[in-house]
């Protein structure tokens, strides 16, 4: 259900609580605008149907992600004008070589001048709209040490020991 009403936008939850509206929607708020503001007709696709909405391009607005903790491969993939995920169907020449060069980079420095340019690029451009930041987090007792993230928020199994 799309809706303005915030609470007629819950759904009943089995134990009384209740369910939060859609992302989307709670975030159309943020931004000081409603569902109303936005004209739209809504399809809804099945994910099996998602590769050739990828490959056609045919529709004017989804809600994707580029959720990532390290720069590669995630942003090559969601911008790179080759890359069968970009879903924003972005291909700018200058946006290709920055990404290329980001994931192609020997040192670090050079790593940061490319992605500098990536994240120029990406403003310039705006081919999406960020509106979430994810922020994975772990939590553990006060014995637990050598909690190292990498990926989407994932630990390495390796670095974690307990404190006797």
């Amino acid at each position: 259900m799309v809706t303005d009403d915030p609470v007629a936008g819950r759904a009943a939850h089995p134990g009384g609580a209740t369910r939060q509206p859609p992302v989307d929607v709670r975030c159309l708020s943020h931004l000081g605008m409603t569902v109303s503001d936005v004209p739209a007709s809504v399809d809804f696709y099945d994910v099996s149907e998602l590769a050739a909405l990828r490959r056609t391009h045919d529709f004017d607005a989804a809600t994707s992600s580029a959720f990532f903790g390290d720069p590669e491969p995630r942003l090559y993939t969601a911008f790179h004008g080759s890359s069968a995920a970009n879903l924003s169907g972005i291909n700018d020449p200058e946006l290709n070589q920055a990404l290329l060069d980001g994931r192609t980079a020997t040192s670090e420095p050079d790593r940061k001048v490319a992605y500098d340019k990536v994240q120029a690029r990406l403003t310039e451009l705006a081919p999406v709209a960020f509106f979430i930041r994810a922020e994975p987090a772990v939590i553990a007792g006060k014995k637990v040490s050598g909690l190292v993230q990498y990926g989407l928020g994932s630990l390495l199994p390796s670095e974690i020991w307990l404190q006797k």
